[in-house]
């Protein structure tokens, strides 16, 4: 800052008395002047971490903090290090606290700054860097006994099978370090705090994961890291991501160069796969154990005997035979277990259910059922029928006038839950009618024939329309 000058004629002279005020006037005003220049300047400077190599702030979490904090902790310290090769401390708030304290997830601090985890909507996060602290929080899961026992499924896993457990000090690469094993938040667990952490990181870090490998992971390398002041408060825009591939697509593994489980598993909370709770994918297999065949391996599965629950005409399919959604009965039993599952119970053997959502998806075939009733209402779809691509509606007002029953049935109890169901191979057009309020769409693309003469163009041309 360039200093300031005033030249003030002596004191003994005619016109300095005349003038003595003013100029003292003028004095005070550019004082005044230089400390909001400098308060300006001082608000704008930005807050040092890691300077020429030596920490310059200290990571704070709770004494026990949630899976999501205790990750995000890590991640923060090892990125960091990373880049400068500096390790930040990771301390509780009653701790030594050096340099400016990083508050990491709920805890003591953040409370004394009003902000708890629970104040935050599901999947927001925050993010403010100031001069007395940097805050990195939002809602994170709390490992409770009821927590523990919270039922469901996605496409891939029982829910709960997201948690886990990993040698984060194996995964990273770190010799000298004694973080050792963790679990990690559930996929689709509360994780604000991470999800602030992974988007400090992006944004003010410029870290970058393009991979599950170490080759994958970017990181710049600078002795001195520095982060301007901000405050940002917002959720993900997406509210449900799944991109899990962990085994399914070899062809993936091979690009990402092999990586291994805790790779993998790592990459997909930096990506911030996860979120809302919601499931929907084929969801009747499990049915011939129970109302069918008695399975001699699961006989705790089986209910009753209802035949007349199954397609007519295709009695060798095996697990993956159809049912005959036009026979109501069926309908009564597929919105009694929705309301079982939204009323605290598991999803049935074959059923994928989580949060919310209670998927109604037929199994994966076009055998429909040859009944006279289910017939009649196939016969509306063949103007709908698309020879020669997979996408077409020709069973679109069968499939989806079953998914509306059951939908209707279920919202005269459980008003606030819904049916998913998918956009699929012949259903995937829109039926004739309209659907009931509480049915949640998945459009789900064939990937196997994706690029198939004519597909591309069909399915550009539907989703245009």
């Amino acid at each position: 800052m360039m200093p300031f000058c005033l030249k003030v004629p002596p004191l003994g002279t005619r016109h300095s008395q005349m003038n003595i005020r003013a100029h003292f006037r003028l004095i005070i005003h550019a004082i005044i002047v230089c400390s909001v220049l400098f308060a300006v300047w001082a608000a704008a400077a930005p807050i040092t971490l890691v300077q020429d190599g030596r920490p310059a702030g200290t990571i704070v979490v709770a004494p026990n903090p949630t899976p999501a904090a205790r990750l995000a902790a890590l991640e923060l310290q090892h990125h960091i290090e990373q880049i400068t090769g500096a390790r930040l401390p990771i301390r509780n708030p009653d701790g030594t606290i050096q340099g400016v304290p990083i508050l990491v997830g709920e805890s003591a601090a953040t409370r004394k700054l009003g902000l708890k985890g629970a104040d935050f909507q599901p999947q927001e996060y925050l993010i403010r860097i100031q001069d007395k602290a940097i805050i990195l929080m939002g809602r994170d899961w709390e490992d409770t006994e009821v927590n523990r026992k919270e039922v469901g499924c996605d496409i891939s896993m029982p829910i709960a099978n997201w948690r886990h457990k990993l040698n984060y000090d194996d995964a990273v690469g770190r010799k000298d370090a004694s973080a050792g094993v963790i679990e990690l938040p559930g996929a689709f667990d509360d994780q604000g705090t991470c999800y602030a952490t992974y988007d400090f990181l992006e944004r003010f870090c410029d870290v970058r994961w393009y991979g599950p490998s170490p080759i994958n992971v970017v990181v710049p390398s600078r002795k001195t890291l520095t982060v301007p002041r901000t405050a940002i408060r917002r959720s993900p825009s997406l509210l449900h991501r799944n991109g899990y591939a962990g085994g399914i697509w070899p062809i993936l593994l091979r690009q990402w160069d092999k990586p291994s489980e805790a790779h993998q598993r790592l990459f997909y909370r930096r990506l911030r796969f996860g979120g809302e709770r919601w499931a929907a994918n084929h969801s009747f297999s499990g049915f011939r154990a129970r109302f069918l065949v008695k399975d001699p391996r699961h006989p705790e599965e089986w209910e009753r005997s209802r035949p007349d629950f199954f397609a007519v005409g295709w009695d060798n399919e095996g697990d993956w035979r159809q049912l005959c959604l036009s026979n109501p009965d069926l309908v009564q039993q597929v919105a009694q277990d929705a309301r079982g599952f939204f009323d605290g119970k598991p999803p049935k053997p074959g059923q994928v259910a989580a949060g919310d959502y209670f998927a109604v998806v037929p199994q994966d075939s076009d055998h429909w059922c040859k009944c006279a009733r289910c017939q009649e209402v196939l016969g509306r779809g063949k103007g709908q029928d698309k020879p020669g691509h997979f996408e077409s509606g020709k069973a679109s007002d069968y499939v989806f006038g079953f998914v509306n029953a059951v939908a209707k049935e279920l919202r005269a109890t459980h008003p606030s839950k819904f049916i998913a169901t998918l956009a699929y191979h012949v259903y995937s057009y829109p039926p004739s009618f309209r659907l009931e309020p509480n049915v949640a769409v998945a459009p789900c693309l064939g990937v196997c024939n994706f690029y198939a003469r004519g597909t591309l163009a069909n399915n550009e041309a539907f989703y245009d329309q």
